[in-house]
């Protein structure tokens, strides 16, 4: 079973294939030849990932120059500081506009490295390989990049498209199981909010999905991947149809934040979405059916669905987000599975709905 597929991201001048799949580590060098590169390499990455996979992707590097830089693992990592040890790394081997970073690892080593590769020389090529299921599905996909500043999340950041992305789905079957959940939360985001059949697979096949079984998990990625990059497409620079995305990301976010990101990004997206579902109720946007179906397939892999922190705290941290704006906060909430729509509310509004 050939279990490898390409999705494209087209964006014009800046349109670049998502290869996915079992194997796909394999064509690295010579999708590497398909864009005009000096051959200088910088990989971008942390010590769990490049302890167990790096020897594989050297392998695959043989014709080029190739340097390593190795950032902390999670939230650490997505700070200016680290972001300064790569332009440092990069100037003083002489690398130029057409040189590459290949991001290698999670959703914060993708923001880190794509940071850097959209600021250095104005930008250099830009080359995604994630590890993690998070990443394959959404993060390596659209070209935000964001570093963490004065304890909020993703205060600092770019938008920059990668010239390539190769998500190897083999890393999968390494995950630790808390990042493999963390993944999942993205997962069944689009199936709330964009494709019901996302949503109906991941109910039919808990067991499948929960034992990593590989023809489902391609499946998955492929479907949620062909999501991101068609919402992509409509608004790349995230002014309207990409806010939906950020379903169970508004509060989530707070959540993390005011949690000193001891919770984990797909713990914090669960709960948000959960929330984020119950104003939809609350509002009359969404049955009670439908968000208690929400929440017993996020209860299903063993996602957390309600709130520890003091809910007050958490609302004050949302304006302070980058979503908060002329004294509104902006939150997408579900209609229907399937379905999604942006609403606007106060401070004051927002707090009446957890009363």
């Amino acid at each position: 079973m050939n279990l490898q597929a390409v999705v494209h991201v087209n964006l014009g001048v800046r349109s670049y294939p998502v290869n996915i799949g079992y194997g796909v580590l394999s064509r690295l060098g010579l999708l590497m030849r398909t864009i005009e590169n000096d051959q200088k390499v910088l990989i971008v990455t942390e010590k769990n990932v490049g302890n167990l996979y790096l020897e594989q992707l050297l392998e695959q590097l043989r014709d080029f120059e190739v340097e390593t830089i190795y950032l902390p693992p999670g939230e650490d990592a997505k700070s200016v500081s680290f972001v300064d040890k790569i332009w440092k790394k990069m100037y003083e081997s002489k690398m130029g506009r057409y040189s590459n970073i290949i991001a290698f690892g999670g959703g914060s080593v993708g923001d880190t490295g794509g940071f850097a590769a959209s600021t250095y020389m104005r930008g250099v090529n830009l080359i995604n390989i994630p590890t993690d299921l998070l990443a394959f599905v959404d993060s390596s996909i659209g070209g935000k990049n964001g570093l963490d500043f004065e304890g909020g999340k993703n205060i600092l950041g770019t938008f920059y498209q990668p010239r390539l992305v190769l998500s190897e789905l083999k890393f999968i079957a390494t995950l630790p199981e808390v990042q493999y959940k963390s993944g999942l939360a993205e997962v069944i985001k689009y199936g709330i909010i964009y494709e019901k059949g996302i949503f109906k697979k991941l109910e039919d096949e808990i067991e499948k999905v929960k034992l990593r079984d590989e023809g489902t998990l391609f499946e998955l990625c492929v479907r949620c991947a062909a999501v991101k990059a068609k919402i992509v497409e409509i608004d790349e620079y995230d002014f309207s149809e990409r806010h939906l995305l950020n379903f169970g990301h508004t509060i989530g976010h707070a959540i993390e934040a005011e949690s000193g990101f001891s919770v984990t990004h797909g713990e914090a997206v669960a709960i948000g979405m959960c929330l984020e579902s119950r104003i939809a109720v609350k509002m009359g946007l969404l049955k009670e059916k439908e968000s208690k179906r929400i929440e017993r397939l996020i209860e299903s892999y063993s996602l957390p669905t309600t709130i520890k922190l003091p809910i007050d705290r958490v609302l004050k941290r949302l304006c302070e987000d980058k979503k908060f704006y002329k004294g509104l906060i902006s939150i997408p909430v579900v209609k229907s599975i399937g379905q999604a729509t942006i609403i606007n509310l106060d401070e004051r509004d927002l707090m009446r709905l957890f009363e």
